[in-house]
């Protein structure tokens, strides 16, 4: 209720809160025939198409000169416009905006799309056995642009991507570390296990920030002292042709809730 008030005045909303359930970071490297990625990919390269890099101070590398079609993590479901007449270089312009709002503008803004086009960039990597060990895995020889454009992206050395994809490390109790190939089905499992994580890390990065924003002080240093409204929105009960493990758990979640 408002503080020195009449106590009869009926309590208002001083902040809000939200937590993360469960990202669907499963859609970032496949989805089903006539649906699409998440927005924000659509959004950046429609906005590098109408050169609107360094809008707004913020940088589109990685964008540049790319269609949604030269990615492997949004070809696959041959779907890449929404409903006719929406224009989502508008769309980015307005995600920028609400970008602003919570903090994120400039050099920040642009790291972080930086990191999105990384998510795309990392999907067209290939990876081949190498001559001397058909049970290993190298990044694809014929491959340099794409991995150079990833190692900028990422702010990494070439050499220690291809060592984070296709090697492992393992260590028995008492004894040194060791390094050993992994094949390229499990190269190719790495590249899309980094790409959800990186995506997921940019969802929560952007979440805490909105969240900085607008929960209440107040709410903060009295924990659960507050009462509260909370609202629950998950995905719905789905079956698709192949369903992977994390579709299990939607669906029984769905089915307990």
């Amino acid at each position: 209720r408002p503080s020195g008030g009449d106590a009869s005045a009926a309590p208002r909303l001083v902040g809000a809160f939200t937590h993360t359930y469960l990202l669907e970071k499963v859609r970032v490297v496949g989805q089903q025939k006539g649906e699409r990625n998440f927005h924000i990919f659509y959004q950046a390269l429609a906005a590098a198409a109408r050169e609107r890099d360094g809008s707004a101070g913020v940088e589109l590398r990685g964008a540049l000169g790319f269609r949604a079609e030269d990615f492997a993590f949004l070809a696959g479901s041959e779907c890449y416009e929404l409903a006719r007449g929406v224009d989502e270089a508008k769309d980015f312009d307005t995600t920028l905006v609400a970008l602003k709002s919570f903090g994120v503008q400039g050099k920040n803004a642009s790291a972080l799309l930086g990191a999105v086009m990384a998510v795309l960039h990392l999907g067209n990597l290939q990876f081949t056995a190498p001559p001397t060990n058909s049970e290993g895995a190298e990044l694809a020889a014929a491959q340099g642009d794409v991995v150079a454009r990833c190692c900028e992206l990422l702010e990494v050395e070439a050499s220690e991507l291809a060592t984070a994809l296709c090697w492992k490390t393992m260590q028995a109790p008492g004894e040194r570390v060791i390094s050993m190939p992994v094949t390229v089905v499990k190269a190719a499992e790495s590249r899309d296990a980094l790409a959800r994580h990186l995506y997921g890390a940019v969802f929560a990065f952007v979440v805490a920030r909105v969240n900085d924003t607008i929960s209440s002080a107040r709410g903060r240093a009295n924990g659960d002292a507050l009462p509260f409204v909370g609202v629950l929105d998950i995905f719905g009960f789905e079956f698709f042709t192949r369903n992977s493990l994390e579709q299990l758990f939607i669906n029984f979640t769905n089915e307990l809730l």
